[in-house]
């Protein structure tokens, strides 16, 4: 139940009984106190549980989970509904099998919740550490496991920077690979919270690189969409391309907000 588990535009708030199953004890009251802790395995205890408990209608879980996404939806902030924007182009285009690996960046947090995926293991996120330039390396690796399996990268523009190096390795293998990068100069979520707790701004505004020409220098195709039509004729040529496409957006273009 760590931060970036549930990361949206506001921590998680449980209602209700809480009832919190861990195997180490030290973890019982990490985030969120519980209204009854249970120190045991949680896949022991639940199979436990299973024998005892009948399970929910499957109807009754639809309701439940649909009336949660509406909850979520009416509380999105100016900046998540541009995200949304965003995520619905990329659902448009990409088809039902494909899959999005993404890094730690606000548009991913707000996808988290906001995307919506009909299989399994077709939204990639680094759950739990939270690791910077996790979305490229986890693309290439997917591509590999399943040849032919469309996917798209999702990533920030400064975790990009962590493993931005393996563009060579997704042009060695000439993968159709589009990579959106979210372009806020700088880490986003982070500076909102300084700026959010009356803070100065240290270390989160980035001096980026020309992403367009460092594209070009590794083989890739590189674009920057004006408009979420140019984004999803990017998208479209980037799927059927012979190798990588870096799409670039800036956070401030007027048509995205």
């Amino acid at each position: 139940m760590s931060e970036t588990d549930s990361w949206a535009d506001e921590p998680l708030r449980l209602g209700g009984t809480v009832i919190r199953v861990d195997i180490e004890e030290a973890q019982l009251s990490i985030n969120a106190d519980p209204t009854l802790a249970i120190h045991a395995d949680a896949a022991t205890f639940f199979a436990s549980l299973g024998t005892i408990a009948a399970p929910s209608p499957a109807d009754r879980q639809s309701r439940a989970i649909a009336a949660t996404r509406q909850e979520i939806r009416a509380g999105w902030s100016p900046l998540a509904r541009q995200h949304i924007r965003i995520l619905e182009t990329i659902r448009c285009v990409l088809p039902t099998n494909g899959f999005v690996a993404t890094d730690m960046t606000q548009i991913a947090y707000t996808g988290n919740a906001a995307f919506p995926v009909e299989r399994p293991r077709c939204w990639l996120h680094p759950i739990g550490f939270g690791t910077l330039g996790y979305a490229l390396p986890a693309a290439i690796g997917a591509m590999l496991a399943e040849p032919g399996r469309p996917g798209v990268v999702l990533v920030g523009d400064y975790g990009f920077q962590f493993t931005l190096a393996e563009l060579a390795t997704a042009v060695e293998l000439a993968l159709p690979l589009p990579i959106i990068l979210w372009n806020n100069e700088g880490l986003g979520q982070i500076r909102a919270g300084m700026v959010a707790a009356g803070m100065s701004e240290i270390g989160v505004n980035a001096r980026n690189p020309d992403f367009q020409m460092l594209a070009k220098a590794y083989g890739c195709h590189a674009m920057q969409p004006p408009t979420l039509d140019n984004l999803n004729m990017a998208l479209k040529q980037a799927l059927a391309a012979d190798r990588p496409t870096l799409i670039e957006l800036q956070q401030d273009i007027a048509d995205f907000a």
